[in-house]
């Protein structure tokens, strides 16, 4: 790494001293052999336009020319100064001060050059580089989280400003216990990441995670950790986790099961079985409460059809597969929800927890086409090779009729490849 900023140090000065060898070369060109002669010329016309002029203001003001010969006798001697001054080569016009200027240029170029580099060039993100380098190097010499932690504070007793070396630093001392000492490495690692950087939305999430964590309950200042967050990133999945938790311990389930559904979004596996089984925590409760009114449900059973087993494992990630549903003919869902192909055979439920739109009811949408898509690029929208389940033209509203659970039950098999 030091190698790789030598040599950008040394590219970016030769750079500066050819721009500058320019302005220098231009600076101290030789004027051409006329150029004297003619801005001698150029100055002798100025002069007798002057002369002319004064001689016609003088007549003005004599009452020898009324206003309108005066004007007429005006512009007829501009036209004249113009056309001498375009006949004469344009180095005539050349201004002496311009070399000021250019000598000027050869001096400053170099010091704002540099200005310009440190304040809005790759400065931070070189050394945010070298940061993270030194920081995954000790994380992968040092094993043990005692140790870890003393290797790593070693590390930003020596670079301070490394935000990535206090996050990993702040989240080995919650391992070991080290609540209050966590709690600090990550008010540094705040203070330290750039804005700009995808890390800042991390460890904005995990310190009010850690400040939950330490206080037990929903403080002020763990209120005020939750919220900055979510002024980083709305959707950060900490965050609503956070706010999911609260929502249910206040018995508000409906609210806990939207936190909970729009963190699931963003989240790894492992994190979202955690987030599912809350969900389904928050529908029990709901269910068992007579007064909230779910609403239709679709309970979807998906399997992926035998012959795309294989085709399912050409990623080495683990491929993402939305099931929607929506209006016949329109693109947007209604209903939406996430999960891994690795999931699969699942059944998930599609509700009013799952809705696009919060206000959305489904019973004002009487056929529906649910969909399961296998998005290989683990982005919505179908790309050659996807994966494809569909159910068109469910009937929702005679399915309903007589439902006194108001639950429709869906099989749908993934079995069509996106050509």
């Amino acid at each position: 790494m030091t190698s790789d900023v030598s040599n950008t140090w040394i590219m970016v000065s030769i750079l500066i001293l050819l721009a500058a060898m320019f302005i220098f070369i231009a600076a101290f060109r030789p004027l051409p052999k006329n150029y004297r002669a003619q801005r001698q010329q150029g100055d002798l016309n100025i002069k007798l336009y002057d002369q002319s002029l004064a001689e016609l203001l003088v007549l003005l003001e004599a009452n020898d020319l009324t206003l309108a010969q005066f004007e007429e006798q005006k512009n007829e001697l501009d036209y004249k100064l113009s056309t001498d001054l375009e006949g004469l080569d344009s180095t005539a016009q050349f201004n002496n001060g311009g070399r000021s200027v250019l000598y000027a240029l050869v001096l400053v170029l170099p010091f704002a050059a540099g200005y310009l580099y440190f304040d809005l060039g790759a400065t931070k993100q070189l050394a945010e580089l070298q940061a993270r380098d030194a920081t995954r190097e000790v994380l992968r010499t040092s094993t043990d989280p005692i140790e870890l932690a003393k290797d790593l504070s070693v590390l930003l007793a020596d670079k301070p400003q490394n935000a990535e070396g206090w996050y990993m630093l702040a989240n080995v001392q919650m391992q070991n216990n080290e609540l209050d000492k966590a709690i600090d490495s990550f008010q540094r690692a705040q203070l330290h990441v750039a804005e700009y950087s995808p890390l800042n939305n991390i460890i904005a999430g995990t310190f009010a995670q850690a400040l939950f964590f330490t206080d037990g309950s929903f403080t002020t200042r763990v209120v005020t950790a939750i919220d900055n967050a979510r002024k980083i990133n709305p959707t950060n999945p900490a965050a609503l986790s956070l706010l999911g938790i609260q929502a249910f311990e206040s018995e508000k389930y409906q609210q806990a099961i939207e936190h909970w559904s729009q963190a699931l979004k963003n989240v790894d596996k492992q994190e979202a079985g955690a987030l599912q089984s809350g969900i389904d925590s928050a529908r029990l409760k709901l269910a068992a409460d007579p007064s909230f009114k779910m609403g239709p449900q679709l309970k979807v059973s998906i399997r992926l059809a035998k012959g795309l087993e294989a085709g399912a494992n050409r990623n080495s990630t683990d491929p993402v597969v939305f099931i929607y549903a929506r209006e016949p003919g329109q693109r947007m869902p209604l209903l939406a929800k996430k999960i891994n192909l690795s999931d699969i055979p699942t059944q998930i439920f599609l509700d009013k927890t799952s809705a696009i739109n919060p206000d959305t009811d489904l019973e004002k949408y009487p056929i529906l086409d649910i969909v399961a898509h296998v998005a290989f690029a683990g982005v919505p929208g179908n790309k050659a090779g996807d994966f494809l389940g569909e159910e068109l033209g469910l009937n929702l509203q005679k399915s309903l009729q007589g439902n006194a659970e108001q639950i429709v039950a869906i099989e749908l098999a993934i079995d069509r490849i996106v050509q």
